[in-house]
């Protein structure tokens, strides 16, 4: 199951802020995390959601997320 993580940080260019990522668990055990993908927590959590809905495999993810957050749209 993957869950949405909300996180604080802190950056000298740019002080405070907060961004979305995402934890991979299995039960009670953590199977990975990516941390500051996007400060759009809509966003993420949407993608959480599609991932749990689809039941996404791990192996997956990385390349899901930077589909998502990082690839420009083909137009």
């Amino acid at each position: 199951m993957y869950m949405l993580m909300k996180e604080s940080h802190w950056l000298a260019e740019a002080g405070d802020y907060v961004s979305y990522g995402i934890q991979a668990r299995d039960g009670e055990e953590v199977i990975f995390t990516i941390s500051d993908i996007s400060m759009d927590g809509k966003r993420v959590g949407e993608l959480v959601d599609r991932c749990n809905r689809e039941n996404l495999s791990v192996v997956h993810m990385q390349d899901v997320i930077e589909d998502e957050f990082f690839c420009p749209e083909e137009r």
